[in-house]
């Protein structure tokens, strides 16, 4: 139980030593993206939010669509402020276009990129489809897309390794017309037809950290039944062994059922 979050639980005893930097961090980085309004956003060690414009309490649903994208690069920022904080080594930043693109105006867009070259410290790659926001980055690499996927001689490895990134990113978030799709679902993808259209030696290595990831985390089956992965199949990503009670199913070895979800 150390790392539940019952009250005398690791997680728990996390939380609390750090939840007072993280709130101070919050409103550090919300004057970046708020103006004109007075907001201030606090967790408590429950992490239940509570949330105040202008002296008055208000809720996270009654923000715009555009305050509630600045809200939420606030507490972003304010992660990896912390991550900062309890971890010696520098850290990277991987920006993807849903992040900045969707309901940000050009003001919103210049104080998250202000604060990006702030991290000096850290190496920052942003993804983005905003014309807008390519005009304040002073160096990118602009990749094309056909029906036929990418062309390896017309963009750099590194190009070919952010759209890796970026393609996955998308399958597996939310969108408008969908929900995110399974993870597996989308390495399944990537196995099949990924070898063809992305350099193979980065889309395997991507997929391997990608996947190992899931190692010991509990899973739903396409037959409803739930377990915990206890072993990635090196020559199968995809299919990884499954442990349900005292069963093990080597998904490899099974055609008609896959992982439906991660719990």
């Amino acid at each position: 139980d150390c790392f539940s979050n019952k009250s005398n639980g690791f997680k728990k005893y996390f939380i609390g030593e750090m939840i007072d930097t993280f709130n101070s961090n919050i409103n550090k980085f919300i004057p970046f993206f708020f103006n004109n309004e007075a907001l201030e956003i606090k967790f408590d060690k429950d992490l239940n939010d509570s949330i105040t414009m202008d002296n008055e309490e208000i809720t996270y649903g009654s923000l715009s669509k555009g305050q509630k994208t600045r809200a939420e690069l606030a507490i972003a920022f304010a992660l990896f402020e912390l991550s900062r904080f309890y971890y010696s080594n520098c850290n990277n930043i991987l920006m993807v276009d849903e992040m900045l693109d969707d309901g940000l105006d050009i003001y919103g867009m210049r104080s998250a990129i202000s604060v990006l070259k702030g991290f000096s410290d850290s190496t920052v790659y942003v993804i983005s489809h905003n014309d807008n926001i390519k005009e304040l980055i002073e160096n990118k690499i602009e990749i094309t897309k056909d029906e036929n996927g990418f062309s390896s001689d017309k963009i750099t490895r590194f190009a070919q390794l952010v759209a890796i990134a970026d393609v996955y990113e998308a399958m597996t978030s939310n969108r408008s017309y969908r929900d995110a799709l399974c993870p597996f679902r989308v390495i399944t993808h990537f196995e099949n037809d990924g070898l063809l259209k992305y350099d193979p030696g980065f889309l395997l290595t991507f997929l391997e950290n990608a996947v190992n990831t899931f190692l010991n985390q509990k899973v739903r089956l396409s037959n409803g039944l739930e377990g915990n992965i206890i072993y990635i199949n090196p020559i199968a990503l995809s299919k990884p062994t499954v442990q349900i009670g005292e069963k093990f199913i080597d998904l490899k070895l099974v055609d008609d059922i896959e992982i439906a979800a991660i719990i």
